[in-house]
């Protein structure tokens, strides 16, 4: 998730400030907060499994299964 931070934050700086000594953006850019945000959430969100819907196969099994663990 770092890298994936850090490859958001450098994407703010434009290509024509790009240089080998400026890859990423003032300290005090206020889009900063808001992409590292997002791009977390949206890593974040990849990770985290999604609910089961009621009544499904995989949802039974899982319920069954952990039924036998107590």
């Amino acid at each position: 998730m770092i890298v994936t931070a850090s490859y958001a934050i450098a994407s703010l700086v434009e290509e024509t400030h790009m240089k080998e000594d400026n890859v990423i953006p003032k300290v005090n850019d206020p889009r900063i907060c808001r992409i590292v945000t997002q791009t977390l959430k949206e890593a974040i969100g990849n990770y985290i499994p999604k609910p089961l819907k009621e009544g499904t196969k995989t949802r039974q099994l899982n319920e069954q299964h952990a039924g036998k663990k107590g």
